[in-house]
């Protein structure tokens, strides 16, 4: 069984944009721009059916934003199951200056959820766990007005199912998920940081981060 079930709890469309030199207060003509189904979990879902696994994305879409991404998904071939909310559908965007390192990053944090759209979440999640899986990802952030243990209840529901959790999250709801002892966490510097409440910077802090209570 190598069925991948991918949660993605707060979706968006990413554009990126390149231009030739980025200027606070100017107008801006984009050198490249480009759009995609994103947000972390929808980010790991097209990964991981490009690589060639049996994928499925589990989702909350909303308005417009949120039937683009429904059809742009279809037509790249990942199976997507999704709740229906009312609102919009986020829009995260990130700007290349080539003359610099990095990206500038704006990302949205996305409309207030109510509590039983995120039950119509984790129906479908329970849903997708009774067909089977190898292995359940939940990536990303919780959206606004849902409570901390979201993503700890998704990981009880892997383990009473008989598959593996991997959760790529970060704040409240990594405190959550990691009170279920998923299979595998993981994190980079400054979630971990953030969770551990000190700076996690060098090699040595990083290797001790995880033995940390």
């Amino acid at each position: 069984m190598n069925r991948l079930i991918c949660v993605a709890p707060n979706p968006a469309i990413d554009r990126l944009y390149e231009v030739d030199e980025l200027r606070p207060g100017a107008i801006h003509r984009p050198t490249l721009s480009a759009a995609v189904p994103g947000g972390k979990g929808l980010n790991a879902a097209r990964a991981a059916h490009t690589l060639g696994a049996d994928v499925i994305a589990v989702t909350i879409l909303r308005g417009h934003a949120g039937r683009w991404i429904e059809e742009r998904l279809a037509q790249l071939g990942v199976g997507l199951r999704a709740a229906w909310a009312p609102g919009e559908t986020r829009t995260c965007i990130s700007i290349r200056d080539p003359r610099t390192d990095g990206l500038t990053e704006i990302y949205d944090r996305g409309e207030p959820l109510a509590p039983s759209d995120w039950a119509a979440l984790e129906e479908l999640v329970a849903d997708e766990l009774a067909t089977g899986a190898e292995l359940l990802t939940i990536s990303g952030g919780i959206p606004p007005g849902v409570d901390d243990d979201a993503f700890g209840r998704m990981c009880r529901a892997a383990h009473e199912s008989g598959v593996r959790a991997l959760v790529d999250v970060y704040g409240p709801g990594l405190v959550g998920a990691l009170r279920d002892r998923p299979w595998l966490v993981k994190v980079n510097a400054a979630e971990a940081g953030e969770l551990l409440g000190r700076a996690v910077e060098a090699e040595r802090e990083a290797v001790a981060a995880p033995a940390a209570e």
